[in-house]
């Protein structure tokens, strides 16, 4: 049985340049901060997918 797991998706760390925003209020923040959609795909939860590989003839 084989084990994965994943981030959807994980551009931002500490180490790399982030995305910022100019509000209309004039304040400066990071894209995850500011767009939902963003924020769930950088920060969602890990996906763990569980498979089974077994040869093409026993489904026979």
């Amino acid at each position: 049985m084989d084990k994965a797991e994943k981030r959807p998706y994980s551009p931002y760390n500490e180490d790399t340049n982030l995305i910022y925003i100019l509000m209309p209020d004039k304040t400066i923040r990071e894209l995850s901060q500011v767009s939902a959609i963003v924020n769930a795909v950088v920060y969602g939860q890990a996906k763990t997918e569980m498979k089974l590989f077994y040869p093409k003839e026993v489904n026979k």
